[in-house]
């Protein structure tokens, strides 16, 4: 209510301030009121569950999401040392961990595969032979970081994240790096979810990809989560380590996604770390394939780069300094939305009228032919066939392009520019012109150009980036 709308010009009678000030008192009002009912709800429930017959204490952890949830959980706690937690569900013992928050003990335990809308129980059972716990951690809302604990670290985030806090505690890395060999790799296209496991020397070792059925409802989700359950499962050795790609904007600590209007419904704002119960590290799917290139691929010991992604649409990634610029609302590498032709009144998805992207992408390629082709792929056969009207357009299309990289070459100054997407399987009818209208339109000093190259990875770009983007967040973080 109020968190979108507070901007509300001044009225003749209630001005901007009263207007906020009344609507934050509703959002008061409303949110005392589910909190009420939740609380009243988990004592209920409470009182429902089955006591355990033993005079231990045995407590309780919910899960209100709607999938299978591995999470830390807190619970008040006074008491022996010398002591265990015990799942009820399968009767095996639960790390756990003694913590301070606010001044106040809290007993922190690993509550893993609780089930969706369900519960599990745990009890504290006495202990025969003294174990005292591990170090303590006294969290406070100032403190950020890192806690090195044993063979793990234990980092700690004080913002809020895609407006929502997370806790204390974000999750545990284990503190040898060099022990993690593997991570999996997903990557969230409209068509397609691809996942695979992937090795720090970028072998891929499974792959597994299912359709995305996006319904409108959010269910495409249980199905990532679907497609991660199996590569975990397909592999001999625990997998702690996810990378994930999709459209959109990612938050500023790639977390999650945080902008990515009219399409796959509920992945603004989701935790997929939570949903995952592993370290998780989100990417912008253009951005990820430039990680892949620039990782194992053709930008490899390149520092300077731009990838410019030709398919549906345009997008891209810009590498300088040998790090992925992401920019401003992480939206950096947009190149699609460039205006190259200003009257044109067909405006992108950014509003630029005369985008990159509609002279090129796929989705325009109907109106720009007045309905003679469907596809690209039916624009290059029409050319390749010599047919007048189809070596036109795409021919002032590719100049467009051409158009496009001189000018980066100009602002940039690239060492490479790598070309990736399905139009790209155009291969010599893509790169031969281009390169005749580079001659004419790019500034060559003392005759050194621009090195054009096609991408090594096509349909895998997505996740094996979002992967070893995850490699690379996780040893910036052991560092």
């Amino acid at each position: 209510m109020y968190f979108e709308h507070d901007w509300t010009a001044d009225g003749p009678h209630i001005t901007r301030k009263q207007r906020a000030d009344r609507q934050k008192k509703m959002a008061n009002i409303f949110t005392s009121y589910v909190d009420t009912l939740y609380n009243r709800s988990l004592k209920r429930l409470g009182q429902l569950i089955e006591k355990p017959k033993s005079t231990n204490t045995s407590f309780y952890v919910f899960n209100s999401l709607n999938w299978t949830r591995t999470d830390y959980s807190d619970y008040a706690y006074v008491g022996p040392t010398s002591i265990r937690v015990i799942d009820k569900t399968n009767g095996k013992e639960v790390p756990f961990q003694r913590i301070i928050k606010k001044d106040k003990p809290y007993m922190r335990i690993l509550a893993a595969n609780v089930p969706s809308l369900g519960y599990k129980v745990f009890e504290i059972q006495p202990k025969s032979s003294a174990s005292p716990f591990p170090v303590r951690i006294t969290v406070t809302d100032s403190t950020s970081g890192l806690f090195h604990v044993g063979w793990f670290a234990l980092y700690y985030r004080t913002n809020t994240l895609c407006g929502r806090w997370l806790g204390s505690i974000g999750g545990a890395i284990p503190k040898r790096t060099g022990e993690m060999k593997t991570a999996i790799g997903i990557d969230v296209g409209g068509t397609n979810i691809k996942g695979i496991i992937l090795t720090a020397d970028g072998e891929i070792l499974k792959q597994h990809f299912v359709p995305t059925n996006d319904d409108g409802e959010g269910k495409w989700r249980e199905t990532v989560q679907d497609v991660v359950r199996y590569l975990k499962k397909s592999h001999n050795e625990p997998i702690e380590l996810i990378g994930l790609s999709c459209p959109g904007f990612a938050d500023e600590t790639n977390s999650c996604i945080s902008y990515m209007p009219g399409r796959l419904s509920g992945v603004e704002h989701f935790q997929w770390e939570a949903c995952f119960g592993t370290k998780t590290y989100v990417i912008n799917d253009a951005h990820a394939a430039l990680i892949a290139e620039a990782t194992f691929g053709e930008i490899r010991g390149y520092k300077n780069a731009i990838l410019l992604t030709l398919g549906t649409g345009v997008g891209g990634g810009l590498l300088i300094n040998g790090e992925l610029y992401q920019g401003l609302s992480q939206m950096a590498g947009h190149f699609g939305h460039l205006s190259i032709t200003p009257h044109d009144d067909e405006l992108s998805l950014l509003g630029m009228p005369g985008s990159l992207e509609y002279a090129l992408g796929n989705y325009s390629i109907r109106r720009r032919s007045s309905g003679r082709f469907s596809s690209t792929y039916e624009l290059v056969q029409g050319y390749k066939e010599y047919d007048p009207f189809a070596s036109w357009l795409w021919l002032d299309s590719i100049r467009k392009l051409g158009l496009t990289i001189a000018s980066f070459a100009n602002v940039l100054s690239p060492e490479i520019i790598v070309l990736a997407g399905g139009i790209t399987k155009a291969d010599t009818a893509l790169f031969t012109p281009l390169n005749g209208f580079l001659d004419v339109y790019e500034f060559r000093p003392k005759n050194k150009q621009t090195l054009i190259k096609q991408a090594k990875f096509s349909d895998l770009a997505g996740a094996v980036g979002a992967a070893a983007f995850a490699f690379g967040k996780l040893k910036k973080v052991n560092c």
